[in-house]
């Protein structure tokens, strides 16, 4: 691959994805006498490591999950990020054991120092820290790092262990032979009684293998971008106003084919734009292609016929609609997520002021935050609410209240529940779904009145 030599500039770039797409595994068997080598056991690590990213990722998200508040420090450019646990956008567990200081200023200018080989995704700093409030977004990026050392024993000529052979009275010394013929292994050789004892050292020192990987995390500053036009609803609106969009300029063509002098050219045109356009999406109609191929472009000697003209106007125009329809039915499938540009979670956005100094002004752990929204976070948000609503103690009275009597017979839920078996005795037994549904939602809304009370 041939290098470039001189960067261009251009407005819209973007960034190698460091993970992303679905990938087949394979997980390794072992069996009863099998040689296992490095290679097995690491196929197996690289197995479970990937098959938990593969669960975070496309399961629960990424993003914080708990914790991991920013807030200010005593001393000026640092401030303190409180102990906590995030998904990466690959998957990986981000987990801040303890509080950490970050120092701030240390971060701005690692990021005003590192070289772009090509525009960057984020906007770059600028040259020199001014006096006004700027904004920046603090990230937290997965990152590990082996340790802990050890030199491996090799059981070949490399060996720096005790391993033994015989040598001279053996055709062979079961560690390999050196050029010479003589003995050609490294540590204690053995003597038969006619050769000489030595010790032989190897003639480069072993190399250190690590035998962990500890799991960590860095720091990251990156300027806010400049703000969208538009609010971005989500990737589901997004899909449906792009094929909105579409669809709306080529109804558009096709409402102009009446006043079109050359209505066969634009009737191709607008058909090819209709297969593009089904290419491009998920569509499940699938005999859409052969209607539109069967709409024949009006004849130019037939330009002041309505009749040529509205026929085919009604047809198009009934594809587009079926096209929008068979948009809204893919947009509501959940894809799967994009390639991450990085494995970096925003957890703050920080207000940094250099007047005198680099200082921090102000956070805001809300904005630019991107929080993995999980069952307890829910519950965290939501259980006051479903304590003010008393709904517990509603299924309380109804479920472990006293002895039916007459008190508990004129409670409103427990009439509704009274209905709903009375209805399914009259009919014989044979109770209708849709029945049910109803009065269970008739049970709902009187357990929320009774809990008003």
């Amino acid at each position: 691959m041939a290098l470039a030599t001189k960067t261009t500039r251009t407005p819209a770039v973007t960034r190698c994805p460091v993970c992303g797409g679905l990938e087949c595994l394979c997980r390794p068997r072992f069996f009863a006498g099998q040689l296992l080598t490095e290679d097995d056991l690491n196929r197996l690590e690289r197995y479970v490591i990937d098959k938990n990213r593969l669960h975070n990722r496309y399961l629960h998200g990424w993003g914080v999950v708990c914790g991991l508040e920013v807030v200010c420090h005593a001393c000026k450019g640092f401030v303190t990020v409180k102990s906590g646990y995030a998904l990466s956008p690959c998957g990986d567990d981000i987990v801040v054991c303890r509080d950490t200081v970050v120092n701030v200023c240390e971060l701005i200018q690692h990021c005003r120092r590192q070289p772009f080989e090509c525009e960057p995704a984020f906007p770059s700093p600028d040259p020199i820290c001014g006096d006004q409030d700027e904004p920046w977004i603090l990230y937290l990026c997965y990152d590990e790092r082996t340790s802990r050392g050890v030199t491996p024993l090799y059981g070949g000529s490399g060996s720096t262990g005790g391993s033994q052979c015989g040598c001279g009275g053996s055709s062979s010394c079961g560690c390999g032979s050196s050029a010479s013929g003589g003995c050609g292994c490294q540590g204690t050789a053995k003597s038969t009684g006619h050769s000489s004892v030595r010790r032989t050292q190897p003639k480069t020192p072993p190399q250190c293998e690590p035998t962990i990987t500890c799991e960590g995390y860095t720091f990251q500053l990156r300027k806010v971008p400049p703000p969208a036009t538009r609010r971005d609803l989500g990737d589901l609106v997004n899909r449906l106003r792009d094929c909105l969009n579409e669809l709306a300029r080529l109804q558009i063509q096709i409402n102009k084919l009446n006043q079109s002098s050359q209505p066969a050219t634009q009737i191709l045109a607008i058909k090819n734009a209709l297969i593009n356009l089904m290419n491009q999406h998920s569509i499940y109609k699938c005999d859409l292609f052969q209607r539109i191929a069967q709409v024949e472009p009006v004849p130019p000697v037939v330009i002041g016929a309505p009749s040529a003209a509205s026929t085919v106007h009604a047809a198009l125009s009934a594809i587009t609609r079926e096209l929008f329809i068979e948009c809204v039915c893919s947009a509501l499938l959940p894809p799967c997520p994009a390639p991450a540009e990085d494995n970096c979670v925003p957890i703050a956005t920080l207000t940094l002021n250099c007047a005198g100094g680099c200082h921090v002004v102000r956070i805001c752990n809300w904005e630019n935050r991107r929080l993995s929204v999980n069952f307890p976070t829910l519950e965290y948000w939501f259980t006051a609410f479903l304590r003010l609503l008393g709904v517990s103690d509603a299924f309380n009275r109804i479920c472990c209240g006293p002895e039916r009597g007459p008190q508990v017979d004129d409670v409103a839920p427990v009439n509704v529940l009274d209905s709903i078996f009375n209805q399914a005795v009259g009919s014989g037994g044979n109770v209708d779904s849709q029945v049910v549904s109803q009065q269970l939602g008739a049970l709902l809304m009187e357990m929320l009145a009774f809990t008003r009370r």
